[in-house]
């Protein structure tokens, strides 16, 4: 029998894309409504969410910010900004819910320009972070630049990016001098079951997380990638055995992260099944 979430459980790693989504990067448009995400976090049991802005919209935030406004306060957004981003856009979208910025670092990836630098420095003086999508390969080669940064990162590792995390000793390095700063999150996304890699690689891959979760049990959380992946809580059962530390991941570090009150919940979720 699963042990039940708690009642504030909170994917920190969800997308809406609405009718006129564009195709990019040789994909076809993307379809996952407000009606969507709410059934998604039914399913799944948990009751706030992060909406995290797709590479797809660049800076035109309207679906985004449609989709803060439906679902109300139990949910925060993460928002891609443009250089030209002044302190009053930043404080007109922080009243409407966005808590941070995001920033796309692919493979191949030379570091942002200055003004990206500019810009999150004007964000970290409105209590926003920077959610950081990084390739795993070249992470070690951003990390000085990350640092430079100011204010709070969220290291962003997904699908693909823990098979590498125990396949290659300097990206774990890397990851952990950032963590060790005391100012670096980090989110896992994606299918919560082991990623497919090579054989036997599972178990490290487990052991990696396990280290990282160690060294940063406040800083630690967690999110589906939903709807490209449509993770099943339970398997966290495996990667977080220790009841107490997934609910930390689950509620307890999210809520201070994005700065959810106690009350803010989308809905009160169904009691989870045995």
């Amino acid at each position: 029998m699963r042990d039940a979430l708690p009642r504030d459980a909170t994917d920190t790693h969800m997308q809406i894309y609405g009718p006129r989504c564009p195709a990019r990067l040789g994909l076809a448009p993307m379809r996952a409504s407000v009606a969507d995400c709410r059934d998604a976090m039914q399913r799944k049991g948990v009751s706030r969410a992060v909406i995290v802005q797709p590479e797809a919209y660049g800076t035109d935030d309207a679906c985004l910010l449609s989709a803060l406004a439906a679902l109300g306060p139990a949910a925060r957004g993460i928002a891609i900004l443009p250089d030209t981003a002044s302190n009053r856009d930043i404080e007109l979208l922080a009243a409407q819910g966005i808590a941070g910025m995001r920033c796309i670092l692919g493979a191949g990836a030379s570091e942002p320009p200055g003004a990206f630098a500019r810009t999150a420095a004007r964000a970290a003086e409105h209590g926003w972070h920077v959610d950081v999508t990084c390739d795993a390969e070249i992470l070690p080669g951003q990390e000085i630049w990350l640092r430079r940064l100011p204010g709070m990162l969220v290291i962003h590792l997904g699908h693909s990016d823990r098979a590498k995390l125990a396949q290659d000793n300097a990206v774990e390095a890397a990851v952990h001098r950032l963590v060790d700063t005391g100012r670096v999150w980090v989110k896992f996304t994606g299918p919560t079951a082991a990623p497919r890699a090579p054989d036997g690689c599972r178990e490290k891959v487990l052991s990696a997380v396990r280290r990282l979760i160690a060294s940063a049990p406040d800083r630690c959380v967690w999110g589906s990638c939903w709807p490209h992946f449509d993770a099943d809580l339970a398997a966290l059962d495996v990667w977080i055995p220790d009841r107490a530390m997934r609910n930390r991941v689950l509620s307890e570090n999210p809520a201070a992260l994005y700065g959810f009150a106690r009350e803010q919940t989308v809905f009160e979720p169904d009691s989870v099944p045995a």
